[in-house]
């Protein structure tokens, strides 16, 4: 039988000079907020909420430099772990909200304590338990809550997606999304998803030194032509523009975990 599998369990209190950091790792990371806020591939965060770096997604992540975030982390990989994950509604999602705030920071600070594997993994099924508590208590059916798990679906993957995998993934209609997108936000589903990779586009265009080719096919696109006619209409410049006229935010906006 395969046993949960937990390699780390910590707490950190980031700095408000921690720039943003762009990593992929081969487990997951999955982060509950205590204090303070920050952003997950430019999608804000705030204390009682969670997100999951996915298992060799490319991701990025940083303090708010005005209030900076504090949080515990799991790393954690194999089945059983993909199973709590699930349990706790990260299957279709990364971020999400967590409750018991306190309790789920105690078990994280007793985790500090020098520990073998098998004491982390009672720890964090714990911490599970707690949070998929939380989980079963949510009206899930409710159109507001499908409208939020859309969001935080294309967010997550910084709208390298489609409507089609977003309903598929969420098991709803790709009208209903439709409809949805068009009540909550005045936006059509597909401008949404646009609008998505345009912002994650001009993030790797500031900090990054990849080729516009290398943006355009990490934000969707195989045509570099057609990235740089869609990406023109939504910031109102140029890939190449856009990079040098914010060329200086590149060296300060580069940081490490």
């Amino acid at each position: 039988m395969e046993e949960l599998e937990i390699l780390a369990l910590q707490t950190e209190k980031c700095l408000s000079d921690k720039g943003e950091t762009w990593a992929q790792y081969p487990i997951y990371i999955l982060h509950f907020i205590f204090r303070g806020s920050g952003f997950f591939n430019g999608q804000r965060i705030e204390a009682g909420q969670m997100f999951l770096i996915r298992m060799n997604e490319l991701a990025n992540w940083k303090p708010d430099p005005e209030d900076p975030w504090e949080y515990g982390y799991v790393n954690g990989r194999g089945a059983v772990f993909e199973k709590m994950l699930s349990d706790m509604g990260l299957d279709r999602v990364s971020v999400r909200p967590f409750r018991f705030l306190k309790q789920t920071e105690t078990l994280f600070q007793l985790g500090l304590y020098p520990a073998d594997p098998t004491y982390r993994a009672g720890l964090f099924t714990a911490i599970c338990r707690l949070q998929v508590t939380s989980v079963k208590e949510d009206i899930q059916s409710a159109p507001l809550t499908h409208f939020q798990d859309a969001v935080q679906f294309i967010e997550s993957r910084s709208g390298r997606t489609t409507a089609a995998a977003c309903a598929d993934t969420l098991h709803l209609s790709r009208s209903y999304l439709r409809a949805l997108f068009d009540k909550y936000c005045h936006q059509s589903l597909q401008a949404y998803i646009i609008s998505c990779r345009m912002e994650y586009a001009a993030s790797l265009l500031r900090y990054s030194k990849m080729t516009i080719t290398e943006v355009a096919s990490m934000a969707g696109y195989r045509d570099p032509l057609q990235f740089s006619k869609a990406f023109s209409k939504h910031m109102g410049a140029s890939p190449r523009a856009y990079r040098k006229a914010h060329l200086g935010e590149a060296e300060e906006g580069r940081g490490g975990k």
